[in-house]
């Protein structure tokens, strides 16, 4: 690798301890936000990556969460724990509309920088009329630039969900020397969602099919193709389970192809999962 690289990338020797999960099911934000306390805490870990669209969202009690008070309620966690937090919400800020954020929190708390979904399902997105009302990310710049989280020796990208097919964005990734890619997914790789036209003219989801004969095989290669040959780092994979059911498996755990560590837990979307796996 080019220097610049070298001094980002960790050798093999060196070991961190990151926390995946598959969070217990509750549609409540104090709940929530109890629950990753408790999990932060137990996990000892220097990192915990929790899903996409934790907070907020068409699969919560809170559509839209303010981003000024989530970045202070989990920086609280964060700091108590001296631990590194990565979430998802969706949210707003003061001075832009409700979007699909991916933060990242400092093991002092503080804000690092965050990722902006562009890659929205029609009922997200507010130009198709989807229940979720949210807005995407418009810069590929932007999208593409890593968060640098110094304190864990960290370059950092991440993928949203059905991302995972953004080729262009694994490979931007690769070229800014990111050395972890996080991977936040909404539910199960292998549910899909049944849309409908609401009686307000919103396209809401009604349930879940799944596809038994792929069951997310196709996603999952995806995701070790690009570890091995595409960014040549760690994956590290988190997800909702929100109780669609037994047969819909939510994945937590890491993918490395390159150094033959992958490790990924398949974890049944009943109501009381509640995996963290580190």
């Amino acid at each position: 690798a080019p220097d610049r690289l070298a001094s980002q990338r960790h050798t093999p020797e060196e070991k961190m301890k990151i926390a995946s999960c598959v969070p217990l099911y509750t549609k409540d934000t104090k709940k929530k936000l109890e629950w990753l306390a408790d999990a932060v805490k137990k996990s000892k870990a220097a990192m915990f990556i929790a899903p996409q669209e934790f907070f907020g969202g068409v699969m919560n009690t809170e559509k839209h969460m303010k981003m000024e008070q989530m970045l202070d309620q989990v920086g609280t966690i964060a700091k108590k724990n001296k631990c590194v937090v990565g979430f998802g919400f969706a949210g707003y800020s003061k001075t832009e509309g409700p979007m699909e954020h991916y933060a990242y929190l400092d093991a002092d708390g503080s804000f690092l920088g965050e990722h902006r979904k562009f890659a929205l399902p029609a009922y997200d997105d507010v130009r198709a009329q989807g229940l979720g009302q949210l807005w995407p990310e418009t810069s590929f710049q932007r999208r593409a630039k890593p968060v640098e989280i110094k304190s864990a020796g960290c370059v950092i990208g991440t993928i949203f969900c059905w991302e995972v097919f953004a080729n262009a964005l694994w490979s931007a990734y690769s070229f800014a020397g990111c050395n972890l890619i996080v991977h936040p997914v909404k539910f199960c790789g292998a549910g899909w969602p049944k849309k409908e036209k609401r009686p307000d003219g919103l396209i809401g989801i009604k349930g879940f099919d799944i596809d038994k004969k792929d069951n997310g095989k196709f996603w999952m290669d995806r995701l070790l193709f690009a570890s091995k040959y595409e960014v040549f780092c760690p994956i590290i994979v988190s997800c909702n389970g929100w109780g669609l059911g037994a047969k819909f498996n939510a994945w937590c755990g890491v993918i490395d192809e390159v150094l033959g560590a992958t490790n990924i837990v398949n974890v049944p979307s009943i109501p009381e999962a509640n995996h963290i796996h580190i």
